[in-house]
């Protein structure tokens, strides 16, 4: 049985990866700064600071995995795009990938973004469009991958670099914009959003922690986009959630600024993850029916 450590575990994408990982009969390891009980599945918890190099050596010569899923980063909304801990996660990426290796680690898969490309009316593909180092956030992931592919290249460490783009679904922030329109409606207040006419690829969580096993479970090298290779309207996204939630009324687009400001398009090439036959099991009305139903149940259970 592969051995996988699992940084990030407690995280938005991390809770979905955790059960992707069990159900593919991985002997999971998660990694939290915070002490946590396992759930009643085969899962072990581990507390450790990834900024503090001997934890983490302490933590690998303990338990010595195979394979390394390193979702761990500053993603806090509103502050992860312009934050100095970027460059701690540079260092603290680099020291993992190191140890990792040296304690007998094989296979080592880490999630990027796609806020690592220059944005542009095309589809953006990996080892071919531009490069972006605009932002700490988009610089500091690049110069991890950059150091992380460099090091495996030397080492004949297996290395995968996963370019997540736009993701949703259970346990996302309520302040992102599908649990912040869902709140809004569930609630029944106006849900203010931009004029909506940016195109941007969405993926449901649960497709893409499959779409990170089956990138773990390949030989593939290099950056591999996660996403679902269609663009749709932000516009067409609301107006969907407000369709499932019977809400269509509630919706002002053009009341939280203009979509002029922003790219208007971001759209993932998936050949390469294609090529592991992987494909998403949601389409976009299906995620977002998962997701309202998930949201309904926990806001009523803060009532």
């Amino acid at each position: 049985m592969n051995r996988v450590m699992v940084t990030g575990a407690s995280g938005f994408l991390g809770r979905h990866v955790l059960q992707a990982l069990h159900e593919h009969g991985y002997e999971v390891h998660a990694v939290s700064r915070l002490p946590k009980a396992a759930p009643d599945t085969d899962l072990n918890w581990h507390q450790a600071d990834l900024f503090n190099v001997n934890q983490v050596s302490d933590l690998m010569e303990a338990v010595r995995p195979s394979h390394c899923l390193h979702l761990a980063w500053e993603a806090t909304p509103g502050v992860y795009w312009n934050s100095y801990e970027n460059f701690r996660w540079v260092e603290a990426t680099a020291a993992l990938t190191r140890l990792f290796q040296a304690y007998g680690g094989k296979r080592f898969v880490a999630a990027g973004t796609c806020a690592e490309y220059v944005w542009q009316e095309d589809k953006l593909k990996e080892n071919e469009t531009p490069l972006s180092f605009h932002s700490p956030y988009a610089a500091c992931k690049n110069d991890a991958y950059l150091l992380t592919s460099r090091f495996a290249k030397f080492t004949d460490l297996s290395m995968a670099w996963c370019r997540l783009f736009f993701l949703y679904g259970p346990y996302e922030s309520s302040s992102r914009l599908v649990p912040s329109v869902i709140r809004s409606l569930h609630s029944g207040s106006m849900a203010n959003c931009s004029e909506g006419t940016q195109k941007r690829d969405y993926l449901y969580v649960e497709d893409a922690a499959e779409a990170m096993v089956a990138v773990l479970d390949s030989d593939i090298n290099g950056p591999v986009n996660i996403a679902s290779g269609l663009a749709v309207p932000v516009k067409d996204l609301v107006g969907q959630i407000a369709a499932l939630m019977n809400q269509p009324h509630l919706i002002q687009l053009g009341a939280a600024g203009s979509a002029s400001k922003e790219e208007p398009l971001v759209l993932a090439d998936i050949e390469r993850l294609r090529s592991l036959r992987w494909q998403p099991k949601h389409n976009l009305e299906q995620g977002l029916s998962k997701t309202i139903r998930w949201w309904n149940e926990f806001l009523r259970g803060e009532m």
